[in-house]
């Protein structure tokens, strides 16, 4: 079966940093730290595309971790129901739970597939 690299472009700059539960307020660089911290522990994601009804479509997804853009990378069947909505609506929303306490990072982007061999290579994920 052939392979589709699926890449989620997302967007961070412009985000207001939220208000320090300790006084003491965090650092855009301390936040994103946090965020890849959490986003690499994660064994899975939530990953939710739009459907043909305009309503939320998720599931869970084996994603490798974010690169320093946080640009995240999955691999997927081409013939799966996200690869016909992500071409519909690329629109695409990642939710991950911190395993060790209450925390969570959700990104909102955009995906986009990739077919090119090499770029797929050099994206994948042996699990």
């Amino acid at each position: 079966m052939r392979q589709v690299a699926l890449c989620l472009l997302v967007v961070t700059c412009g985000l207001p940093l939220p208000a320090p539960l300790d006084g003491q307020a965090l650092s855009r660089s301390q936040l994103l730290s946090a965020a890849r911290d959490v986003m690499s522990a994660a064994p899975y994601v939530a990953f939710a595309t739009v459907d043909e009804e305009g309503r939320p479509a998720v599931r869970a997804m084996d994603a490798l971790a974010p690169d320093e853009g946080l640009v995240v990378w999955f691999a997927t069947n081409p013939r799966s129901r996200k690869v016909d909505q992500l071409r519909a609506d690329p629109r695409v929303a990642l939710h991950y739970l911190d395993t060790d306490g209450p925390g969570y990072v959700t990104l909102n982007g955009v995906a986009r597939l990739v077919e090119d061999p090499a770029l797929k290579a050099g994206h994948w994920k042996e699990s």
